[in-house]
């Protein structure tokens, strides 16, 4: 009989108890306590048509399934505030001073023992960035510049959100390059952080190709951040979370037609995570460029219509 009143349970709580409210509503209550008395399992039982001890059974198999997921979401939370601290150059106390909680506390969420509450983590996300956003994929290794970048922080015992005031670059582009998202940034952002951080960055991988006259090299910029977009001609792609190209553009400026994609449903995070432009000045080349990399690309352009993209 505990087999396949296991396997409910499981499927129950793996699945959110979607189609029913109020077992789920049982379960949480019963998880949160105190224990409820006998009616409410005697209640669960009648519209459920089974017996009392069984209702019982498959709610606590909920609780545990329940548990065990938010013990993995706990543990992540603690991962994400324990690289964050790192990449910032924080020891446990400096971190508890800057969002007010006690260095024991920090170390309870980094070792996955408790998570923090809804305000702690907006304070968390204030002072490290990327605690509260999705990760792309942990086993990714970062590009060079992501790396100088955190290296030059810790030397620095700056924060993100200090370097950013320091340097004029916004704290959401700080963090982009941080996570990986830029490897090749434009040379205005890298100027300003190389001035602020006192360090030169010196990138070993020669990547960017010099051999196609009247087209620039592949820069990233942050598609969500406004003081990062190029006001340029050229060529754009915006990249998912995963990295895929999912939508190629031309435009005479490029800033502007990004700007004009913020009020598209599909314009957010992780849909759009990163971009890059090539700068061409030429606009017949500009329209040739678009067509074969959306042709290229094929069903991986998910947004572009018809194979082509209007400015």
């Amino acid at each position: 009989m505990e087999r396949p009143l296991y396997a409910e349970g499981r499927a129950r709580a793996e699945d959110s108890m979607t189609e029913d409210g109020e077992f789920q509503s049982l379960v949480v209550s019963v998880g949160a306590g105190p224990e409820p008395n006998n009616t409410v399992f005697t209640r669960c039982a009648k519209r459920h048509s089974m017996s009392r001890y069984d209702c019982l059974v498959l709610t606590y198999l909920g609780v545990i399934l329940l548990r065990a997921m938010g013990n993995n979401a706990t543990k992540k939370i603690g991962k994400k505030i324990k690289t964050g601290r790192i990449r910032s150059g924080l020891s446990q106390q400096e971190l508890a001073t800057k969002v007010e909680v006690s260095q024991a506390l920090i170390s309870q969420w980094e070792h996955g023992h408790s998570k923090p509450n809804n305000t702690q983590l907006d304070d968390l996300e204030t002072v490290l960035g990327g605690i509260t956003e999705e990760e792309a994929s942990s086993d990714q290794s970062l590009p060079p510049v992501a790396t100088w970048l955190a290296r030059s922080l810790s030397k620095k015992n700056m924060t993100a959100n200090e370097l950013a005031k320091k340097s004029g670059v916004s704290a959401p582009t700080v963090y982009n390059l941080l996570n990986g998202g830029a490897q090749n940034p434009q040379q205005r952002t890298l100027k300003r952080l190389e001035s602020a951080l006192s360090q030169k960055f010196e990138n070993d991988v020669a990547s960017e190709s010099k051999g196609v006259p009247g087209i620039g090299q592949l820069i990233d910029f942050n598609p969500h951040d406004e003081a990062d977009h190029p006001h340029k001609p050229g060529v754009y792609v915006f990249y998912d979370i995963s990295g895929r190209p999912i939508y190629v553009g031309k435009a005479n400026d490029i800033g502007q037609r990004v700007d004009d994609h913020r009020e598209k449903f599909w314009f957010k995070q992780p849909i759009v995570q990163t971009a890059a432009y090539i700068e061409i000045d030429n606009k017949n080349l500009r329209d040739q460029v678009e067509t074969i990399l959306i042709q290229f690309l094929k069903k991986n352009a998910v947004i572009n219509k018809n194979k082509t993209a209007k400015d």
